[in-house]
């Protein structure tokens, strides 16, 4: 069976984890939230599953995160 891998762009992480696109990258800069992964020159990515098990580990649908 294929390993499907998708990544996502900061927009489409804001949009799964409700939080600005700040907060994102200050967590990410901290290690407090998973690192994006260069794609290119000016392209910077997450994995779908980082993301999901993070937000699993966080507790899916607390209303505040505190990374």
């Amino acid at each position: 069976q294929k390993l499907e891998i998708r990544y996502l762009r900061i927009n489409q992480v804001v949009k799964k984890i409700p939080v600005c696109k700040s907060t994102i990258w200050h967590w990410s800069k901290n290690g407090s939230f998973p690192s994006p992964r260069k794609l290119g020159p000016k392209i910077s990515a997450w994995l779908e599953a980082d993301i999901d098990s993070w937000w699993l580990t966080k507790g899916e649908g607390e209303n505040e995160f505190t990374a």
